[in-house]
């Protein structure tokens, strides 16, 4: 299972939200969640690329898929959300188009009029997300884009 790569990147593909990044002389695709691939926008072919992988192999796909994340709590919110009935790693990967901390926050908000924003996401799917992860998501709906909030507010020393 490959569940990390670190190389360089090839190709962006913005259209199919797509990338191959070369490690050692091997270029592996990866699709990226739309929230990964506009953390990426400034990354330029040739600079080197560490991407969290989710790796899936299905009997319907003729080749496995590789999931691209940017950090691992993106990765681990991934898991959580394919766990959900009728959500497989294709369309959870189609949907992450708001950030982790957004959709979490949603979840525990029982939000469900966000979630339906999310691509692919009905009001039947988003009730399901809900029902499903809402109380395991908490940590999540307090991260920010670089990482997790302190619970506490820091005092601010002058």
């Amino acid at each position: 299972m490959i569940a990390h790569l670190s190389g360089v990147l090839l190709r962006k593909s913005q259209d199919e939200q797509r990338v191959i990044v070369d490690v050692g002389g091997l270029g592996y695709e990866v699709l990226l969640p739309a929230f990964v691939m506009r953390a990426l926008e400034d990354k330029r072919e040739g600079e080197p690329i560490d991407l969290e992988i989710y790796y899936h192999v299905s009997e319907r796909q003729p080749r496995p898929t590789l999931i691209g994340f940017s950090r691992p709590h993106e990765r681990a919110f991934f898991e959580k959300l394919i766990q959900v009935e009728d959500i497989g790693p294709i369309k959870a990967a189609r949907a992450l188009t708001l950030s982790i901390s957004t959709i979490a926050r949603a979840i525990e908000d029982d939000d469900v009029r966000t979630l339906r924003r999310l691509d692919g996401i009905g009001e039947r799917t988003a009730h399901k997300i809900v029902a499903t992860l809402r109380g395991r998501v908490a940590a999540e709906a307090l991260l920010r884009d670089e990482g997790f909030v302190s619970a506490a507010p820091q005092s601010i020393k002058t």
